[in-house]
């Protein structure tokens, strides 16, 4: 999927309502936009349902993407963590599930806030904590 800027999606919505001004019909106008600007018709119904009603002069603004990536980090119980790591370093060959699992059975007897394993993953690689391979040379 290509970003685009606000200015490219402001022009997209003038292009479309300038085709639908002219007559064409609106379904047929953002198809036709969709293809002309590469995004999809949704995409366009989506930018129109957030500047609508607004005024022109600030559609630019209000089209500009809110997206900041991944802000909330789920919580998890520091004990968890240590535990996976200490686990992961001792399973041979490693594997990270084989670990998360043992983490998710003692964090039901200890009573841990143990998140998915997906975020174990993304905490390793924020840590710099590598991902072993079975076929690494020791």
């Amino acid at each position: 999927m290509v970003a685009t800027s606000a200015e490219t999606r402001h022009k997209a919505l003038l292009y479309g309502l300038a085709l639908i001004k002219k007559g064409v019909p609106p379904v047929q106008a953002w198809q036709l936009t969709g293809e002309e600007f590469g995004v999809s018709k949704a995409a366009l119904y989506r930018w129109f349902d957030t500047v609508k009603g607004q005024p022109r002069g600030e559609w630019v603004e209000l089209l500009a993407s809110q997206y900041k990536g991944r802000t909330v980090t789920a919580s998890m119980t520091p004990a968890a963590w240590s535990f996976f790591k200490k686990r992961y370093e001792e399973i041979d060959p490693p594997n990270i599930a084989e670990a998360y699992q043992e983490v998710v059975a003692e964090g039901l007897r200890q009573k841990w806030d143990v998140p998915s394993e997906n975020t174990f993953r993304r905490r390793m690689k924020r840590e710099g904590l590598k991902a072993r391979s079975r076929y690494a040379e020791n």
